[in-house]
């Protein structure tokens, strides 16, 4: 459950302009494809001696100048990442306490942002354990409660069909780079690779139902006022949902930005061979820059993401998947992935 993060509180609102039955179609066709994905990436993390991320697993298999594109792909998700988190912790806080402005929840983003991820140099994160039982929970409750506010809207059939939904939904749907940190909780010496494909493949079954789940209660409670980041359009309807939703989300985007931090420290210290110093420090950086991102969308930054850095990443990984022993399957899932990817990629730009 891991891959659940900021974006299944945008879904709603792209789900609901482009109309539901269409959108939930793809997410499943996308879930698919991003399950086979990450599956991908399974293997060659347990295929590979010692512990790496993407970068490294790049320059081990398809060489420097792969590996250099890699980097670059992942700092520029991550700090897109990052920079959607923000907006959503200042979403979610303003609906806690109407009462403080933007920069004031910016700062308090920054100020536990810094203190958790420098805790975190010693102590165990319990939250590791805590969040995923959450994220399980709040779409279900969501989802019961649609029951009692009334009929689904015409928008789950009349609204014209868009692909607008496409790149944040991949980005909603991407969770290989947390795979890495999956493989080290369940397997010490790589030798069960099933334990790993198989968590793989249940946590995205877990997550497309939970997208769903959550994004038809969404838009049935707002009731036709769903917004982008979904708790202010809840708020109207159902105030102290929208609190409990923002409670969660707050520290769900929040374990969300921290383990960005620490799969950057890791891309600096283990792939770039920075100094341990250097390594830990520098992701810092990235939620100081992204407060420079006031004046763009949640919504175009999160696309923006999804359809650039996980269409690169997704790239690279089918490719180092060839450089592996392969079947005929492995290589018509290879291409079917990558096809997938590129058309969706063209059709969400052009739309």
């Amino acid at each position: 459950m891991g891959t659940v993060g900021s974006g299944i509180f945008v879904l709603p609102y792209l789900f609901y302009h482009s109309n539901f039955i269409f959108s939930v179609f793809f997410l499943v066709i996308l879930g698919m494809v991003t399950g086979v994905l990450n599956n991908f990436y399974a293997h060659i993390v347990t295929s590979t001696k010692g512990d790496h991320q993407l970068a490294g697993y790049f320059r081990i298999y398809l060489g420097k100048k792969f590996s250099n594109l890699a980097t670059l792909n992942l700092i520029l998700l991550s700090f897109g990442a990052i920079a959607a988190y923000l907006k959503l912790f200042t979403s979610f806080i303003g609906v806690l306490f109407p009462s403080l402005s933007p920069v004031v929840i910016s700062a308090i983003y920054l100020i536990i942002l810094f203190i958790s991820y420098r805790l975190y140099f010693h102590p165990a994160n319990i939250l590791d354990y805590v969040i995923p039982i959450f994220m399980l929970i709040i779409p279900v409750v969501v989802f019961i409660v649609s029951f009692f506010s009334g009929a689904p809207t015409n928008s789950f059939y009349l609204v014209s069909p868009k692909f607008s939904f496409f790149g944040a939904t991949i980005y909603a749907l991407s969770g290989f780079t947390i795979i890495p940190e999956v493989q080290e909780i369940l397997l010490k010496d790589k030798k069960n690779s099933h334990s790993l494909s198989l968590a793989v493949a249940l946590g995205m079954m877990l997550v497309v139902l939970s997208y769903f789940l959550f994004s038809y209660g969404v838009i049935v409670i707002s009731n036709g006022g769903v917004s982008i980041d979904s708790v202010t359009g809840l708020s109207h309807s159902l105030p102290l949902l929208a609190k409990i939703i923002s409670t969660f989300g707050a520290v769900i985007v929040m374990r969300a930005s921290f383990g960005f931090l620490l799969v950057l420290r890791e891309l600096f210290f283990r792939d770039l061979r920075l100094p341990v110093f250097t390594a830990n420090y520098l992701p810092l950086a990235f939620p100081l820059v992204a407060l420079t991102l006031g004046s763009v969308s949640l919504i175009s930054l999160i696309s923006l993401t999804g359809n650039i850095t996980i269409f690169v990443s997704a790239l690279l990984i089918c490719l180092i998947r060839l450089r592996l022993p392969t079947t005929f399957w492995t290589q018509f899932w290879v291409m079917s992935v990558m096809i997938s990817l590129f058309l969706g990629l063209v059709i969400n730009t052009i739309s």
